[in-house]
């Protein structure tokens, strides 16, 4: 019994070593993102897949003018939530800040409470483009 205490006891401390060295790797590497890295931790990749095959030839053509509008819709949406698109991230040399300035539809970081992330560009203004620029806010319905 003692030889097994003592096996174990070996086995927890090999393992309880490995952990804190593979801890101070991570921390190492922790300190070597940028801060837009940083930001960049906040979402995860994915990629969206369905099995279709049970679909009819009708369904299929149904989820291809589903695709079509959702990517009208997310244009539709880039304008509401910033403007100009293109204009906007052909002017961000960083391609990290690029891809949070289009994980975010603009230069403000929607997790963050609206901060701006892009020098030169102030606060989200009220509206954005989804409502005219000169609309007062009681006619707004802003919460």
């Amino acid at each position: 019994m003692r030889k097994l205490s003592i096996f174990l006891f070996t086995i927890l401390i090999f393992v309880a070593c490995k952990t804190e060295s593979t801890t101070d790797v991570a921390d190492t590497q922790q300190e070597e993102k940028t801060p837009m890295q940083e930001n960049l931790a906040k979402y995860t990749d994915f990629t969206l897949s369905a099995d279709l095959s049970t679909l009819s030839d009708n369904q299929k053509e149904i989820v291809k003018i589903l695709i079509e509008a959702a990517t009208v819709m997310d244009e539709l949406f880039w304008y509401e939530s910033y403007g100009d698109k293109a204009t906007f991230l052909d002017g961000i040399e960083d391609a990290d800040t690029k891809t949070f300035a289009t994980y975010n539809y603009g230069p403000w970081d929607r997790l963050d409470g609206n901060a701006s992330f892009v020098e030169g560009v102030g606060e989200k203004p009220e509206g954005t483009n989804f409502y005219p620029a000169d609309m007062k806010r009681s006619l707004k319905k802003l919460n």
